[in-house]
């Protein structure tokens, strides 16, 4: 690293910036930049990344590429990607995960020997289960850049969350209350923590694999290399049971999850201890939109 380039990291300071009804949830982002210009210019770019991937993966907007897709057709590389991912993720949890909203098991699609998608049915399904982690690692890797001044990056989108960067972000598994003491506190580094379940949103869900509702657990939260395993776990943990959820976590590498069951009981991984801390308050930050 040159001396210039030294410079500006040992200068950098964090800014911060909220925002409401991205993605139909909240968004905040913070950068270690070395600058508010360069912070004001990586929050431009996320929010663009964010707008462009909308228009690939969306199941609610009528025009998004996921939408359109109809027969036969190549996929842009990024929906490609995430639907190779989907059906590895179908594989490995069993079907716990399935973007299917009524055909079960059924498979959705076929990729063709040319690479060409062809969708099987006309029941619905949707990526939500894994698109928004998706959006959060792609937004990190576009926007991540040392070489203009951009040193760290903290994406959460409605609570799928990840670290980009040189140090160690504190990040918190929230109680299941407004004013309830965090469940746990974990130190991320380029690593990512989803949580799912219905502790405080009041979502009903459902196993794919028989259509019944979920209810021996209140949330599942999984410490993750990337967003998208993290939200795919995190929602696949809600459906298996913890014994399942807990072996299928030490399995993968780099996974980790903590659990709390609906009669209130706690259960991690062996791995969750190692980035489980005390709490800590957040590092002072120039404070940017709000």
């Amino acid at each position: 690293m040159d001396l210039l380039a030294k410079l500006k990291r040992a200068g950098a300071r964090s800014w911060t910036f909220h925002y409401e009804q991205i993605l139909g949830t909240s968004l905040a982002l913070r950068f270690r930049a070395s600058s508010e210009a360069v912070a004001q210019r990586a929050e431009q770019a996320a929010l663009t990344e964010i707008a462009r991937l909308e228009k690939i993966f969306s199941s609610f907007d009528p025009g998004s590429e996921l939408r359109r897709w109809q027969g036969t057709q190549a996929l842009s590389p990024e929906l490609g990607e995430l639907l190779a991912a989907s059906e590895r993720w179908m594989g490995k949890t069993g079907g716990a995960f399935h973007p299917g909203v009524t055909q079960g098991l059924a498979p959705l699609w076929r990729k063709e020997s040319d690479g060409a998608y062809t969708r099987l049915t006309e029941a619905g399904f949707t990526l939500n289960a894994i698109a928004k982690g998706e959006i959060v690692d792609r937004v990190c890797a576009h926007v991540l850049s040392p070489e203009v001044g951009v040193f760290e990056v903290v994406v959460n989108i409605g609570g799928d969350l990840c670290v980009r960067g040189d140090r160690r972000v504190q990040a918190v598994v929230s109680g299941d209350t407004e004013n309830a003491p965090p469940l746990s506190c974990v130190w991320l580094h380029n690593q990512a923590l989803a949580t799912s379940g219905t502790a405080r949103r009041g979502l009903h869900l459902h196993d794919p694999r028989t259509g019944q509702p979920v209810t021996h657990l209140l949330s599942a939260s999984v410490i993750a290399p990337s967003a998208r395993i993290a939200d795919v776990l995190a929602t696949a943990f809600c459906v298996l049971s913890v014994e399942e959820s807990l072996a299928l976590a030490e399995n993968e590498e780099g996974v980790a999850c903590f659990l709390v069951t609906a009669d209130g009981q706690k259960f991690q991984s062996p791995r969750w201890a190692e980035w489980e801390t005390s709490p800590q308050p957040p590092p002072a930050s120039r404070r940017g939109r709000e």
